[in-house]
């Protein structure tokens, strides 16, 4: 589980101690946990996809390059 928060959370934290705050972006957190998986994984997110800084077609490319390239499974809830 990778918590992508602006504040209030920090590495090795318990879930049940987080508390929603501040902002933060999706898409940075979405590249970088792309990044680190292995071929074949699926990920999970949650996220309102709520947005302040729009994806240009480049940057949606290369997110969707980096997911076909490991066959990684994109599950997207949105709450």
């Amino acid at each position: 589980i990778y918590m992508s928060m602006m504040t209030g959370c920090r590495d090795g934290q318990n879930l049940d101690r987080i508390r929603p705050q501040g902002g933060t972006e999706i898409w940075y957190s979405y590249w970088k946990t792309l990044k680190r998986m292995s071929p074949g994984q699926t990920l999970v997110i949650i996220s309102d996809f709520q947005s302040k800084i729009p994806l240009t077609a480049r940057e949606a490319d290369i997110l969707r390059n980096i997911v076909e390239s490991k066959s990684i499974r994109v599950i997207a809830i949105s709450p």
